[in-house]
């Protein structure tokens, strides 16, 4: 994905009044010099829009909590808050004082969940949208942006553009060291995906099915962003139709009848549930639960944890074609994204 930047231009108006400031005042003028955001770049982000941005950006806050994972990844000293609260598994997995930096909110759509005073209150220098680009997308972001009279820099979240996202944002925030060694990981399990891919070519592809809500009956289609990496890792989604988020009958799952089943969020243990019991999945103990440390490894949200949970989908339905010692790939994630054992 290309990138363009521009040479720095000098805020003029602000710059000539620090200068008589600064004239009438003598000796004062160290504390009145100039700080480095009065100089701008020129940006261009990922969905093609232009900004003018400080060259030192130090406070990032993001739309939501797909950004604020990503952010958090890249440049944690930039953050200056969550978007909603942290669940007790994640807090293990942050630096000393990240629990405690305040809950801003989110956007859904133009709504803001939290209060746009508060996060002004903060002064970020940039706010990033972390997600799909596209014409409506582009719209809430314009929106959000007029809103704050902040730059919102929209970020691909595809998992195929992770590598490229961390490498643009790498540049915003002057972080390119950091974001190469991250991009480099995207770009292998990108590979290896590329591989599993190629060795599935002719092989009938397991029926599976995405299990939600309280008895497992709630599910996504084929196609949306919530299934994306089970039909990456060359899962067969039973559902053909119905959208992101859809409710099924027992009666309908047991017609689907799946061979492996993967449980997202607090559904109860289908494994246990009389009303499964006679499911292929159940039936050969191929029912596994996503896992949500530090954060949920699939679609809640649909995250760089995909990095991770890409390898542990191809695992878990095809061991014999993907066979990655998931324990020792787990660590090596988190010590490199996160910084932690």
């Amino acid at each position: 994905m290309r990138r363009f930047f521009k040479e720095p231009k000098k805020n003029i108006g602000l710059i000539l009044s620090l200068t008589l400031l600064i004239g009438l005042t003598g000796c004062q003028s160290q504390a009145m010099s100039k700080s480095p955001t009065d100089e701008l770049r020129h940006v261009i982000d990922q969905a093609g829009r232009e900004h003018d941005i400080p060259i030192h950006v130090e406070k990032v806050f993001t739309t939501g909590l797909m950004g604020s994972v990503f952010l958090y990844t890249l440049a944690p000293d930039t953050m200056i808050g969550w978007n909603n609260d942290l669940y007790p598994e994640t807090i293990p997995y942050l630096k000393e004082g990240y629990d405690e930096l305040p809950v801003l909110g989110r956007w859904v759509g133009t709504d803001m969940t939290g209060s746009i005073e508060e996060i002004l209150k903060l002064s970020p220098d940039i706010l990033i949208n972390v997600g799909t680009i596209s014409d409506e997308w582009i719209v809430i972001s314009d929106a959000i942006e007029e809103q704050l009279g902040i730059p919102v820099l929209m970020v691909s979240g595809d998992f195929h553009d992770i590598a490229d996202a961390y490498e643009f944002m790498g540049e915003i925030l002057n972080k390119e060291s950091r974001a190469k060694a991250l991009a480099d990981y995207a770009r292998n399990v990108e590979l290896e995906i590329t591989l599993l891919q190629s060795a599935l070519d002719g092989v009938e592809k397991k029926r599976t099915y995405l299990a939600s809500g309280p008895e497992g009956l709630e599910t996504a289609s084929k196609g949306t962003i919530n299934v994306e990496l089970l039909e990456l890792m060359g899962g067969e989604i039973v559902a053909e139709s119905g959208g992101g988020r859809m409710d099924v009958s027992i009666e309908q799952a047991l017609l689907w009848d799946p061979e492996i089943i993967f449980v997202s969020g607090s559904s109860d243990s289908i494994s246990d549930s009389i009303l499964w019991k006679n499911v292929d999945a159940v039936k050969n103990g191929q029912v596994f639960r996503i896992p949500n440390e530090p954060f949920d490894w699939i679609n809640r949200p649909p995250s760089i944890m995909r990095l991770i949970g890409a390898q542990w989908v191809g695992n878990s339905l095809y061991p014999e074609l993907y066979p990655v010692d998931i324990e020792a790939e787990t660590n090596k994630f988190i010590e490199l994204f996160f910084k932690r054992d």
